[in-house]
């Protein structure tokens, strides 16, 4: 399905305010907020799907365990929530995947 526009919206607002300041406190890079941008909006434009993109950050996380400290996994989880509830309620679609991103996270 398309990403609404309100979902944009969402994490445009969670990457300032939440992910502008985790990168650093919790060792990852000076500019992860701008790193999560840049890659959302190529995936945007490429329409990527997101069982590909879901794959890819499985595989992601397998070989970079050390970055996702508590923390930032609840950020992760956080931003997660956010962006699904920005349209009315969560669709079955996304509630799936969100079943599945608290699974790997262990939440």
């Amino acid at each position: 399905r398309a990403v609404r526009p309100e979902e944009i919206v969402k994490l445009k607002k969670q990457i300032s305010t939440e992910w502008a300041t985790a990168g650093p406190e919790n060792g990852l890079g000076a500019d992860t907020a701008g790193q999560i941008e840049v890659v959302f909006n190529e995936l945007l434009e490429q329409h990527a799907a997101p069982e590909r993109c879901f794959s890819a950050f499985i595989l992601f996380k397998a070989q970079n365990e050390s970055l996702f400290t508590d923390d930032i996994q609840r950020l992760i989880w956080k931003t997660a929530h956010e962006i699904a509830s920005a349209f009315q309620n969560k669709n079955k679609s996304e509630l799936g995947m969100l079943y599945d991103l608290g699974d790997l996270l262990k939440f």
